[in-house]
């Protein structure tokens, strides 16, 4: 079976594509069989790690999409932030530079400190606790795994919405170079390397960095004149790769980035509301009245260890993991040019886990596989700083608070042939989550200090989750299954209202129909799924003026389907593309968080919003769009001198609800991104011209309403610029 690693599957009709969809020179594997074989054209095999093995994407009983680095690039998905441009059903949100992803409408809105989002992030089997960890540079990747629906039994953590599955490149014994240098509009510079060579014969090294420096803002800031969503962000990763004797096989991964940028700040104010000051509008969706700019500097550094040792019939697996997050921030959190509330933190964050697999040899006739799970995690404010009218009669408050974690899991699953073509899969875990946390609020006056409070807590929870997979293979290329899966998401405390009671764990049942066909000899490829979801103790957030509250939503009810395709109508031309429908309920939320306009005696907006209590049952669920598509397509034609690509990629979303209220929506947009490239006959060479959102659509990576004001981060504006690379 070819290692073709993680072939993206999704495409559309033909007659839709404008323009086809270009890979780089150093793409890899081409979409369809080289030269000889033109005969036989089809699209390539695609081999996931979705049950911690690989496999053929077409014979796992799971709703996954796969997406190889050139595709993603091709589709102008270059960071984790984008990633929903390339896969339907996932919506990647943002807040304050934390990643809040949601997955057919489950997620996460809390960006606070030592909440886990509800959609796990792993690198190379490595899980990413922090939010703010979760984003950053696609620069030297193999492929992304992004799993649809509860994970309880095989990933580290539990996770209620998903998991998303990053594998890096590794390293090789033939020497090799990868570079790229471009420039772009809002004086943009980049640049990324990827170099490896062996050492001896039994080890190899690879050396990844790049940088990105944004001079030029997308707007400005109206109330000091200064730019506003500046980027300045540079990283690396090194990989060895050592195989000391037959069946042993040790990676060891160190990586570093920083990165300096307004993403899911730089706050305006929805239209047509008022800011809490009763003057600040609306204007420019890019522009602002911070004072001084919003930003967050985030540094974080990572080290890990994968030990696998074949054993004959089984294999053992052991992957070690240490990661570090640091982060400041400074938010005006009421956009107006007075002090109401100005946030200025440190944030940190420090994980260590450890994960044992012991599972059956590949291509085993019972797959089976065991293991634990450890998770260690601290997370801490140090402190969080409030000034202005927020902090009154006081100069300033500050709320230094931390949080621990300890998580032990055991887990197992096993698939079973019987009858003929019929496989069950039979998974389970049981894991429990301990946490405590201590903290105290200082206060600021005249060089004095005062301590308002302090307080300490600590609580555990237990539970067992679960899959069932019942599949049965039709036909050599027709697969058919039905699923129950049970995802759970730990309680947590609020880092910002130590004293209080934490929030209940969130747990989600799945129920899923799908199939998985490919057509016309390999030619077409159809994946479809749909599913059911009991959705209960749902965590969501509330924002006060300087405050973020966390609550259970008491139960949801969702339903949809997904569908992947992928075409290959001529040799040189491929179509991918996909679509989800759903629609998501409160089922029961009697205590959600209404906010509402705040009005004067005579009935008008004076600024900002009042608070109250309602019941939000029978409303759409945060962040759950009643449709998402995305469609692109890839055209290859030779020239004397090398080949020419080209691509255009459509994304779609019907838009959604902000807040449980449903009073803020992001009405519906698109997203058109384009690219051509050319390279030498040598592969030695290459140039790209890109261009990204052409038709300037704007749209919100984060929108809330809080008491302030209903505050909207912008996405980016239209970006464009070229590339050029070379390959030794």
């Amino acid at each position: 079976m070819p290692r073709i690693i993680a072939r993206f599957t999704k495409s559309w009709p033909a007659s839709l594509i404008l323009i086809a969809a270009p890979a780089l020179a150093d793409q890899g594997p081409a979409d369809v069989a080289p030269p000889e074989a033109k005969d036989e054209a089809r699209l390539e095999e695609i081999v996931v790690n979705s049950q911690r093995r690989p496999e053929d994407l077409q014979s796992v009983p799971l709703t996954l999409t796969a997406v190889r680095a050139t595709d993603l690039l091709n589709q102008g998905v270059t960071d984790t932030a984008s990633l929903s441009l390339a896969v339907p059903g996932l919506s990647y949100t943002l807040g304050g530079n934390a990643a809040t992803p949601f997955i057919r409408g489950v997620g996460t809105t809390t960006d606070s400190v030592g909440n886990e989002a509800s959609v796990a992030t792993y690198v190379d089997g490595v899980y990413i606790s922090s939010t703010n960890g979760a984003l950053f540079n696609l620069y030297d990747i193999d492929h992304v795994e992004v799993l649809k629906g509860p994970q309880g039994t095989l990933f580290g953590r539990n996770a209620t919405g998903g998991v998303i599955q990053i594998m890096t490149k590794d390293p090789s014994l033939v020497p090799s170079l990868d570079a790229h240098i471009g420039y772009g509009n809002y004086d943009t510079a980049s640049g990324s390397l990827h170099a490896t060579t062996g050492i001896g014969q039994s080890a190899a090294v690879d050396l990844a960095a790049y940088g990105i420096n944004q001079g030029a803002g997308w707007g400005s800031d109206l109330a000091t004149g200064q730019p506003t969503f500046e980027r300045h962000e540079f990283g690396g990763r090194s990989k060895l790769l050592w195989t000391p004797f037959d069946g042993t096989r040790i990676t060891m991964v160190a990586d570093d980035n920083r990165t300096r940028n307004e993403d899911g700040l730089g706050l305006h104010v929805v239209p047509p509301g008022i800011a809490i000051d009763g003057v600040t509008r609306f204007n420019g969706f890019y522009n602002n009245y911070d004072l001084p700019n919003d930003f967050t500097d985030i540094r974080q550094t990572g080290l890990s260890s994968t030990v696998e040792q074949d054993a004959g019939i089984t294999r053992l697996i052991s992957i070690t993991s240490w990661r570090n997050v640091n982060g400041r921030v400074s938010l005006d959190q009421d956009a107006t040019p007075l002090e109401v509330v100005r946030a200025n933190y440190l944030q940190h964050d420090k994980t260590v886990t450890e994960e044992l697999h012991l599972l059956s040899r590949d291509g085993a006739f019972i797959p089976w596989i065991m293991g634990l799970y450890y998770f260690d995690d601290l997370s801490v404010y140090d402190p969080l700083g409030l000034m202005g009218e927020a902090a009154e009669p006081l100069d300033a408050i500050q709320i230094w608070s931390a949080q621990k974690t300890r998580s032990y899991a055991a887990f197992g699953q096993i698939t079973e042939q019987f009858l003929t073509d019929n496989h069950l899969t039979l998974g389970a875990r049981y894991t429990k989550d301990e946490r405590s946390v201590r903290g105290s609020t200082l206060g600021i006056a005249d060089a004095a200090t005062l301590v308002l409070s302090a307080a300490s807590q600590s609580t555990s929870w237990s539970k067992p989750t679960w899959r069932m997979a019942l599949d049965h293979q039709f036909t050599q290329d027709i697969m058919g299954y039905i699923s129950d899966d049970r995802g759970f998401k730990s309680g947590v405390y609020n880092l910002l209202s130590y004293a209080t009671a934490p929030v209940s764990p969130e747990t989600l049942d799945a129920y899923q129909l799908g199939i998985k066909s490919e057509l016309a000899e390999h030619r077409v490829r159809l994946n479809a799924a749909v599913f059911y979801y009991n959705y209960k103790n749902i965590q969501v957030q509330e924002i006060s003026a300087g405050t973020i509250n966390l609550v259970n939503a008491a139960a949801a009810k969702m339903k949809g389907m997904d569908v992947d395709f992928a075409f290959l109508p001529v040799d040189s031309f491929t179509v991918r593309g996909g679509f989800e429908l759903m629609n998501g309920r409160y089922a029961d939320f009697r205590n959600a968080p209404f906010l509402s306009p705040t009005l004067s005696p005579s009935g008008s907006p004076i600024g900002g919003n009042t608070q109250s209590v309602g019941d939000a049952t029978g409303f759409d669920t945060v962040r759950t769009p009643k449709g998402t598509a995305n469609i692109s397509g890839t055209y290859r034609w030779p020239v004397s001198r090398g080949q020419f690509n080209s691509v255009l990629s459509y994304y779609h979303n019907s838009g959604f609800a902000w807040d449980p209220d449903n009073r803020l929506r992001q009405s519906s947009y698109d997203v058109l991104n384009a690219s051509i490239d050319w390279s030498a006959a040598s592969n030695a060479w290459g140039l790209r011209i890109w261009g990204k959102n052409l038709t300037d659509t704007r749209y919100c990576v984060y929108e809330t309403e809080q008491t302030l004001l209903d505050s909207c981060a912008p996405a980016p504006p239209r970006t464009y610029g070229v590339t050029l690379s070379a390959h030794y």
